[in-house]
């Protein structure tokens, strides 16, 4: 019995999912995670882009799906060097909630960065944890 108890104590921890409101302005919304800033803009030339910037001195992976639907990828973007910025185009909307994962890189040598750096979509599946020295996740909702 006092298995059970716990067993449904961890599930509903499990599904209780804090999400985390971006509130737009003048048509970009802001976010920062890990010292990697977020913009996600909704009206450039390009259309829908989000860009950022890497705070940080490693390299860093951004991989963001939708929350509802963990299958479609709004951004994968494998490699953005140390203490630079990036920009993308992407589909998203006001409203939606993402899945924003940032990987920060360990020093690792040239062979691996290259590696990395052609993994395309779903990239987090084939990285190595001893690459990684720290991974947050975290889900937003743009309003």
């Amino acid at each position: 019995m006092l298995k059970k108890f716990f067993l449904a104590l961890a599930v509903l921890f499990i599904s209780c999912q804090q999400i985390t409101e971006v509130v737009s302005d003048n048509e970009v919304s802001g976010f920062i995670v890990g010292n990697v800033e977020l913009k996600f803009d909704f009206d450039t030339i390009l259309g829908k882009v989000i860009y950022w910037l890497n705070g940080n001195d490693r390299a860093i992976g951004i991989y963001i799906t939708d929350n509802q639907d963990p299958g479609k990828i709004i951004l994968s973007d494998s490699w953005t060097g140390g203490l630079k910025p990036d920009i993308n185009r992407a589909v998203f909307s006001s409203g939606q909630e993402m899945r924003v994962t940032i990987i920060i890189y360990k020093d690792v040598n040239a062979i691996i960065k290259s590696f990395i750096q052609s993994l395309s979509g779903n990239f987090l599946q084939d990285i190595q944890d001893s690459w990684i020295e720290r991974q947050m996740t975290t889900v937003i909702k743009l309003q």
